[in-house]
């Protein structure tokens, strides 16, 4: 019976063996994996640095912009309003010119030369 253990115990032993090496190849191969990602995340971020780049942040030419993007716009004044109205203060008089059916004088004005006439030259 000594026997039929000895051959189970080795068969285990053997098979023991056989994992971990399967193991440390796996290690090996998810720490080549592991190295590889954090360099195309490099990458991909440096790409991503690369596309936010237009003439207003590099020394590129204005010329070389894409047409398609749509520019931010311009920022507005910091100043807020006083909340007070605008216009004169209530009470006064206003200061309005009136208009009057029968002027004491009238001038009139006339070009020296007709717009009329100076196009048919």
């Amino acid at each position: 019976m000594e026997s039929g253990r000895e051959a189970a115990h080795g068969d285990v032993v053997s098979l023991l063996a056989a994992k971990d090496a399967e193991n440390a190849a796996l290690r090996n191969e998810n720490a080549a994996l592991l190295t590889r990602v954090t360099e195309l995340e490099g990458l991909v971020a440096a790409l991503h640095a690369q596309l936010g780049r237009d003439s207003s942040n590099s020394g590129r030419p204005p010329s070389s912009d894409s047409p398609f993007t749509k520019k931010p716009a311009p920022k507005r004044s910091s100043r807020t309003r006083s909340g007070k109205p605008q216009g004169k203060q209530p009470g006064t008089p206003g200061a309005t010119l009136a208009l009057i059916d029968d002027p004491d004088d009238t001038i009139t004005h006339t070009p020296p030369v007709c717009a009329v006439e100076r196009r048919a030259r």
